[in-house]
């Protein structure tokens, strides 16, 4: 779309990525500052009775494997929202118009996991978290409040009753609001304990219930994501805590490669080779060097273990994910932790990355500094 308000000066892209992985491309109007809408279009969805085009030639649709099961990479898409007509011209303001691709799967590293991103396929070689704590705040029905980077919020959905509308007696429903206008698929359902409840504390201790009754629930999880409230009212809830994580950063990489080795073999990983130096199964750990060109090691690091305590926390513990990766310049070796790496005798399966390059939560798409990233999830 280029229009009156695509002027040559409106040439800034935002590039959303999301691990999901969402990435979207955002073009920015510098005359939305003028207009009712001079506040960013984030978090803020297209009108709900806005026209959608369904197919768009140039968005392809490509087969591809990783460790883990087969995709389709596809779901491309572009979003206009917030838009306004001033002074005759369609005017869109900052946010307002981005390109997105979603896919699904096993989104995280160590599986060889593909995106396919501004026409391209990456790799996806690593993630880290911002670890949110928010406490004590009151959002009210209706409410979006920001968290953590301020790019996403926790809103009170809908309040809900069935004993009358003036019963102390509320639930409440929150959802996470995300950058693109989206909500996150989950949402987080709380009962309030005023007097006549019986918490969810006596409830888990199996403590006699005392005549009729109302459970009371004011704590809600999902993962490792979960809502603790203090006082539910018909308008507003009191939230004594909240957390969450976001994604801060995502690593991508342009090509990947995939080898099964025993101590001393090495396989190619661009102008440097990786080398397995020695494994114990039984610890599930494997110490692997980087090399460069003149076969001396630049980089070395014993990766793992891998335990049935860390493997199912790995997408979101940073921490625990950084165990199985050696990073170096622009390549890394890893475990393929998501699989049984260990499994052939005497040898350990490994991933290597190339051309690896950081992509930051609200910063420049490093391939182009007119894109700026945000991780929508």
């Amino acid at each position: 779309m280029r229009s009156q308000s695509m002027t040559a000066q409106a040439s800034k892209l935002l590039a959303v990525i999301g691990v999901a992985l969402v990435l979207f491309v955002i073009v920015i109007s510098p005359t939305a500052a003028q207009g009712p809408t001079d506040a960013s279009a984030i978090r803020k969805a297209p009108a709900s009775d806005a026209a959608v085009i369904t197919k768009m030639s140039g968005f392809p649709q490509m087969k591809v494997s990783t460790l883990v099961e087969d995709l389709i990479l596809a779901n491309e898409g572009v979003v206009i929202r917030q838009s306004y007509i001033k002074d005759g011209k369609i005017v869109i303001p900052p946010q307002g118009l981005y390109y997105t691709v979603r896919t699904g799967g096993q989104r995280h590293p160590l599986v060889n996991f593909q995106a396919l991103v501004l026409g391209k396929v990456y790799f996806l070689a690593d993630q880290s978290h911002n670890y949110v704590t928010k406490k004590d705040f009151t959002v009210k029905l209706g409410e979006a409040v920001p968290y953590g980077g301020n790019f996403s919020a926790l809103e009170l959905s809908s309040t809900e009753t069935s004993w009358g509308p003036d019963t102390l007696l509320w639930g409440a429903t929150f959802q996470v609001l995300k950058p693109s206008g989206n909500y996150y698929g989950s949402t987080w359902q709380v009962k309030g304990n005023p007097p006549g409840t019986r918490t969810s504390e006596d409830a888990l201790a199996q403590k006699p219930r005392e005549g009729h009754f109302y459970q009371s629930d004011l704590l809600a999880s999902t993962g490792t994501v979960y809502l603790l409230a203090k006082e539910v009212k018909k308008e507003q809830v009191t939230v004594a805590e909240w957390v969450s994580n976001e994604v801060t950063t995502t690593d991508l990489a342009t090509k990947a490669i995939t080898a099964t080795l025993a101590v001393n073999e090495t396989f190619d990983l661009g102008q440097y080779k990786a080398k397995l130096v020695a494994l114990d199964a039984a610890a599930k750990t494997a110490q692997v060097q980087i090399l460069g060109a003149d076969g001396k090691s630049v980089a070395e690091k014993t990766l793992g273990p891998i335990t049935d305590q860390n493997r199912p926390l790995l997408a979101t513990d940073d921490a625990a994910m950084s165990k199985m990766i050696l990073h170096y310049q622009d390549v890394q070796v890893a475990l393929a932790a998501f699989t049984n790496p260990f499994k052939d005798a005497g040898k350990v399966a490994l991933l290597g990355y190339t051309g690896v390059f950081r992509t930051t939560m609200g910063q420049a798409w490093p391939q182009d500094p007119r894109f700026v990233v945000f991780h929508d999830t």
